[in-house]
């Protein structure tokens, strides 16, 4: 692949852009569509005491229980080019917070990405973030810190992980040393960075950000992974490779939908697809 292409590659996973708007919403309008998802399904946001803040969805009367499903957004508007990083990684469209909307029952939240929906500048937030350590320890740190305030807002004991695009794998990096995490489902999700890479001719992420690397409880807990049949920015080899590693077949599955992309059709296709991967 050429190098030309191979940057396109990489922006298409990392802006997760509206071809059809004529301009790009400011990162406040972003903040209300995000609201205007949550609302109708009782769902409200709140900022994390984190450090920066994170922003999640929580239930609007919290319900208290043993499990908590927690659903990781993706990495949201973080280029502005395939060479410049944007300047606020707030998610154009807020996928898994589509799913969040639509979970249907139990106790579910909803958390974004480090530095998304916070004012991203006024912040002085680390473009690092969003970009090169999106994967790394310091917002992975962030992430783990936001689940135990989730948690503890619940009363929860156990955690069951989804993530939307790269934040399934976040999830599946917090579930390889997270001892609450029962159960991890992705969606279009870059398990396997390496081999992602590779397919795209980019230069390789550092092998400590890789779920398909870490190993520790992924051969554990039970996990369902779908892969669009469609999806050109991770195509289904990329989690069928990151299963190959963690060689569990009776605990890993991965599910192909022939009709998606990587952005299309996930939220209507939900309330299906979570029956069969959230059982109970």
């Amino acid at each position: 692949m050429g190098r030309r292409c191979a940057r396109t590659a990489w922006a298409a996973l990392l802006l997760v852009a509206c071809s059809a708007c004529s301009t790009l919403p400011a990162p406040a309008q972003r903040l209300e569509l995000a609201r205007s998802i949550a609302a109708p399904a009782q769902l409200r946001l709140t900022r994390l005491p984190t450090t920066p803040p994170m922003v999640a969805a929580v239930s609007s009367a919290p319900v208290s229980s043993d499990v908590l499903t927690v659903y990781i957004e993706g990495d949201g508007y973080a280029w502005r080019t395939p060479e410049w990083p944007s300047t606020d990684p707030t998610p154009l469209d807020p996928v898994a917070l589509r799913l969040a909307a639509r979970h249907g029952h139990g106790a579910v939240a909803w958390l974004a990405r480090p530095c998304q929906y916070v004012d991203a500048q006024a912040m002085a937030c680390p473009t690092s973030y969003w970009t090169s350590q999106r994967y790394g320890l310091p917002s992975t740190t962030l992430i783990d810190q936001a689940l135990n305030d989730l948690k503890t807002r619940h009363g929860a004991r156990h955690l069951v992980l989804v993530g939307y695009s790269g934040g399934g794998t976040v999830a599946a990096s917090l579930a390889s040393h997270r001892p609450d995490v029962i159960r991890l489902v992705t969606v279009a999700a870059n398990l396997d960075l390496g081999q992602w890479t590779a397919h795209h001719g980019l230069p390789a992420l550092p092998a400590d950000q890789n779920p398909a690397l870490q190993g520790g409880r992924l051969r554990e807990i039970p996990q369902t992974h779908f892969v669009g049949a469609r999806d050109k920015v991770v195509p289904p080899d990329t989690v069928r490779s990151y299963a190959a590693r963690i060689a569990v077949p009776s605990l890993v599955r991965v599910v192909d939908i022939p009709q998606a992309d990587h952005g299309c059709c996930w939220a209507d296709l939900w309330p299906t697809l979570r029956t069969f991967a959230l059982p109970g």
